[in-house]
């Protein structure tokens, strides 16, 4: 989760989310490798907890990378969602405010280069207008692309594979989330030891300040 005080690209933070490796064929090895996972027909959805925030939290944009994304004859966006949790299961309520459409154009990829390096791009999801979510709980960002185009493929991590541009095995998981996969989008499996790659951003607000408001009254006819 990243503080932030104006919704741009986070760059500086990218590079150390980039420990991930490529996954084909829904086989996938384990978190610290990027791994690819079609999106094919049925949805994506990566479980969080929102945690030691009094209050809650306001979320303008989530970031998401992609390895592949639609194919230009069809030209597919995708949508991004946050949904509550029951149970500890993708549930079918998106929170106020919790959806954002990307289309085609919009949307980067991350691709493995000649030497198998990847060099990471983030796609930001801006909400129209900030989506708060309550402290002490838990929620799931879930992709749907558009169409059910099998063209988007996003970077996941699994335990016990090496980062991607390193050498470096990873031996626990980025935090307490869960990734789901879903053939219907109303039942849900888990994959316990791997996660979604994402950046969730969050509002930093001045407080102890004094602002001013001007407000107008609108010329009315009567």
């Amino acid at each position: 989760i990243n503080d932030v005080t104006s919704d741009v690209a986070l760059t500086t933070k990218t590079t150390a989310a980039a420990n991930f490796d490529y996954l084909k064929d829904w086989k996938m090895p384990a978190l610290g490798e990027l791994i690819n996972i079609c999106l094919f027909d049925d949805p994506l959805a990566q479980t969080f907890m929102v945690e030691g925030m009094i209050g809650g939290m306001f979320v303008p944009s989530v970031d998401i990378f992609f390895r592949t994304i639609s194919a230009e004859e069809n030209n597919n966006g995708i949508t991004l969602e946050i949904r509550e949790v029951v149970n500890g299961y993708p549930g079918t309520t998106v929170v106020p405010n919790g959806q954002a459409f990307l289309r085609r154009s919009d949307i980067y990829a991350s691709g493995e280069e000649d030497d198998g390096s990847v060099k990471l791009n983030s796609t930001k999801f801006r909400f129209k207008n900030l989506v708060h979510l309550q402290n002490d709980t838990e929620y799931c960002i879930v992709l749907r692309p558009e169409a059910n185009d099998p063209g988007y493929e996003v970077w996941v991590g699994e335990l016990g594979e090496i980062q991607k541009n390193t050498q470096t095995r990873i031996t626990k998981q980025a935090h307490t989330g869960v990734l789901f996969t879903s053939a219907n989008n109303r039942a849900w499996t888990a994959r316990q030891s791997e996660d979604l790659m994402f950046i969730l951003n969050r509002c930093k607000f001045d407080v102890d300040t004094d602002k001013v408001l001007k407000v107008s009254n609108k010329n009315t006819d009567w």
